[in-house]
């Protein structure tokens, strides 16, 4: 084995748009090849048989785990500074609004089509955003650049391991589209 860098081949037997959209890619080969190498989540394993840890949660972009209120209604996660994109957005930092960019284009029933809405439905105002009612999810704040604020509507003891999945991978802003640098 090499050191880092080089060319990695993939070949898929799904359809490509689907394979390589983080939104939509439900499989198993897509999900290990977004987890191994092409994507970052909050939250993520490392890849190795239970046994191993791999059923361990771990922070990726977050400092550290979430920070859960004492009713289990209110996450609170921090983000770790100084991580960029990959170019062509290299200059540009990843911040807590990204993620909340990534989770409304997850609510987004044409960008989703298939994919993990359902997975997020317990977070405040998910569903009356992908339906067009608000112009915001009322669970998802950012009350600095490397805070995030989640409110679900019940107990989610799982929703680490929901914010690990390559959908909710972060979305670089443009200008131009209110989804981001993934519509664009």
């Amino acid at each position: 084995m090499g050191g880092p860098g080089g060319t990695l081949r993939v070949a898929s037997i799904v359809d490509p748009s689907a394979a390589l959209d983080p939104v939509r890619a439900y499989d198993v080969f897509s999900l290990e090849l977004f987890r191994c190498c092409l994507v970052r989540t909050l939250f993520s394993t490392n890849g190795r048989e239970v046994e191993n840890g791999g059923s361990e949660l771990r922070p990726d972009i977050a400092e550290e785990l979430p920070t859960v209120s004492e009713d289990g209604l209110r996450w609170t996660i921090r983000l770790r500074r100084g991580l960029r994109y990959a170019p062509p957005f290299d200059d540009v930092e990843i911040t807590a609004p990204d993620i909340v960019r990534a989770l409304e284009r997850v609510a987004d029933p044409q960008a989703s089509a298939g994919g993990y809405r359902h997975y997020y439905t317990s977070i405040e105002g998910f569903d009356e955003f992908g339906e067009g009612k608000t112009a915001s999810i009322s669970g998802l704040s950012t009350p600095d650049p490397y805070t995030l604020q989640v409110a679900v509507t019940s107990p989610t003891g799982d929703l680490g391991w929901r914010l690990a999945l390559p959908a909710t991978s972060p979305i670089p802003p443009n200008r131009d589209d209110p989804l981001g640098a993934a519509q664009g």
